[in-house]
């Protein structure tokens, strides 16, 4: 999805090799793309080498590098994608038979993203300020949980992955049917909003088993009982001394009654 920045010569070359095997060139993008194990623009390092599914979002380490800026990733990927299908639609001509299917389909690519981003960023929310997870922790949890839908399309992006041949009738059904599949699947996580589909929740469930407790606030929450602990200690020792000093007075104040007996015994003799 993201612009390549072909020259004219490698671009000649990409026509050249469709048009041998007598498909399109956004055909073969698109099956190579389903060969991703996920998309290298949020989830690649400065290589183009995807990073461990551990450290979440590659290329956007943070929600502020993704939502801050003109130059934010969620503006620039929103942006790629518009270009993306603009590119698609104006390529197909008005009597192209698969142009009224291609509209449908592109409007669905931009509502599901549309979809993904509200998720993201409500997710991330919550995640903050009700369950007052780090930002660190809760950024790298948005981004594995975005990889579960991958991870729930692969079985149809594999098929499209190993088509040799897609000049054949079959091949393009078959490339087809999957591309819908993929569709159904995006579907499913937006009627249970994502955080509900199984998939995210085995996520989720991986996630707190592998972090646990964060390890700074248990630290601090060791902080706090020891001070606590210390406090509960002096406040003893107050309440030993206070009773020593009403022990204290409640024996001279015996000791003075004793006294004015004493006196007033002395006086009537």
């Amino acid at each position: 999805m993201a612009p390549k920045r072909l020259t004219g010569k490698e671009r000649a070359d990409l026509q050249f090799s469709s048009d041998r095997i007598q498909s399109t060139t956004a055909e073969n993008e698109l099956a190579a793309s389903m060969a991703y194990e996920r998309p290298q623009t949020l989830y690649g390092d400065k290589d183009g080498k995807l990073v461990p599914l551990e450290e979440g979002f590659g290329s956007c380490k943070t929600h502020d590098k993704w939502v801050l800026g003109s130059q934010s990733f969620k503006t620039m990927t929103t942006k790629q994608l518009k270009t993306f299908k603009k590119g698609i639609m104006g390529n197909l001509t008005p009597n192209c038979g698969g142009r009224s299917l291609s509209r449908v389909l592109l409007n669905d690519v931009s509502s599901q993203w549309n979809d993904t981003v509200a998720f993201i960023d409500s997710f991330f929310q919550d995640l903050t300020e009700t369950a007052h997870f780090p930002k660190s922790k809760a950024w790298k949890l948005v981004g594995q949980c975005c990889a579960a839908i991958f991870d729930a399309m692969e079985p149809y992006r594999a098929v499209v992955s190993q088509i040799e041949d897609l000049s054949l009738l079959t091949s393009k059904a078959k490339f087809l049917w999957c591309v819908l599949q993929c569709h159904r699947v995006m579907k499913e996580f937006i009627a249970k909003d994502f955080r509900g589909h199984p998939q995210m929740v085995k996520q989720i469930s991986l996630f707190m088993i592998n972090e646990r407790v964060d390890p700074v606030a248990f630290g601090k929450l060791e902080d706090k009982v020891t001070a606590q602990a210390v406090t509960i200690d002096g406040l003893e020792k107050q309440v030993a001394l206070l009773k020593r000093t009403v022990g204290n007075y409640e024996n001279l104040r015996k000791d003075i009654v004793d006294l004015q007996k004493t006196m007033k015994n002395k006086k009537d003799k």
